[in-house]
């Protein structure tokens, strides 16, 4: 496999002034790979997967871009073969051979501007012609990546997406989880309740009143019977293992025909935090109310659960209302330096 962290085309020749184009939108699949000149074979690149969401795009599932458009100049994007006395003329008929894709009739390019500091910048810049995306790396290599027939774009409803993210363990649940809108960070338990939880309704495996939460907030449920993954992964955890209060009522919500309400958190590092909460109406104190948790999400498992309503500030570390630190969230997945109640 080859990497790209030591292949990126760097951008120093990009004019100043960006020119934005409509934004490219759907699901896109690794298809194929091809070299240029050179004996040695591409293969597969790093990222398999790439999924479009206004303003940028999401790589492999958890590592988030921003993409702009900008004027394509060959002499530019193909410097390293110019120096090698390429012509236009012979690229153009490469491309035609093995992706039947052209240049002739490209004014821009998509560049990635920016990321989140732990992504590795395996796309740095392509083009899209109809179905297909092309990924040239170092003048030399070509990565293919055609859309998925059935993608939209458009951010979904938990459970609205197929998996599409290759080589990644849970990938339908990592799917999902970068189609939802996010809730924002620093995220308050305190405030998310009285500005949102507490108006919720949930009745019948449905949401109600959940447009009342944002742009702060937006809350989904787990139902039971669902197809979606990412439900059933909530759905089917037992936040009674960790002795969370009144989880032994609740346990698996699903056993117990129950409906979490969650919302989700931006990811940290490829982890997501998501809190669950049990805001179904108690029928003549049938049972107790479940208080709540954080559980941890990467690559599309449950790596821990917190159980507390501390305050996460943009550094994932959860602070209780007098500055006490309950728990930081580890790249592992792992709450760690936790501090009793």
């Amino acid at each position: 496999m080859i990497s790209f962290k030591n292949l990126m085309v760097l951008a120093a020749c990009v004019a100043p002034l960006w020119t934005i184009a409509a934004e490219p939108e759907g699901t896109w699949k690794f298809d194929t790979s091809a070299t240029f000149k050179i004996d040695f074979k591409a293969g597969e690149p790093d990222v398999k997967t790439i999924i479009f969401q206004a303003p940028g795009a999401v790589l492999n599932g958890n590592c988030r871009v921003r993409i702009r458009n900008n004027e394509f100049a060959f002499d530019e994007v193909f410097q390293p073969l110019m120096k090698q006395g390429v012509t236009s003329a012979q690229l153009e008929k490469f491309l035609k051979q093995k992706f039947n894709f052209t240049l002739a009739n490209k004014s821009q390019i998509y560049q990635v501007v920016g990321s989140a500091p732990e992504c590795a910048h395996p796309v740095s810049e392509f083009f899209i012609e109809g179905n297909q995306l092309l990924v040239p790396v170092g003048g030399n290599f070509f990565y293919r990546y055609l859309k998925t027939p059935s993608s939209s774009g458009k951010p979904a409803v938990a459970g609205e997406m197929t998996a599409v993210t290759s080589g990644v363990a849970g990938g339908a649940v990592t799917a999902e989880l970068v189609a939802l809108k996010l809730s924002r960070i620093p995220f308050s338990y305190e405030a998310y309740y009285n500005d949102c939880a507490r108006r919720l309704q949930v009745k019948a495996g449905a949401l109600k009143a959940a447009e009342k939460c944002a742009p702060a907030y937006f809350p989904y449920v787990a139902a039971p019977g669902t197809k979606s993954a990412l439900q059933k992964l909530i759905g089917n955890h037992d936040f009674s293992k960790t002795g969370g209060e009144y989880a032994v009522g609740y346990g698996m919500p699903f056993k117990f025909k129950r409906t979490p309400t969650f919302v989700v958190l931006p990811p940290h590092k490829g982890v997501y935090v998501i809190r669950v909460d049990d805001l179904e109406p108690i029928k003549d104190e049938e049972r107790d109310r479940f208080s709540g948790a954080f559980i941890s999400v990467k690559d599309g498992e449950i790596v821990d659960q917190l159980d507390t309503g501390c305050t996460f500030n943009a550094e994932y570390v959860c602070a209780s209302a007098d500055g006490t630190k309950r728990a930081r969230l580890s790249e592992s997945g792992k709450f760690v330096e936790r501090q009793a109640r």
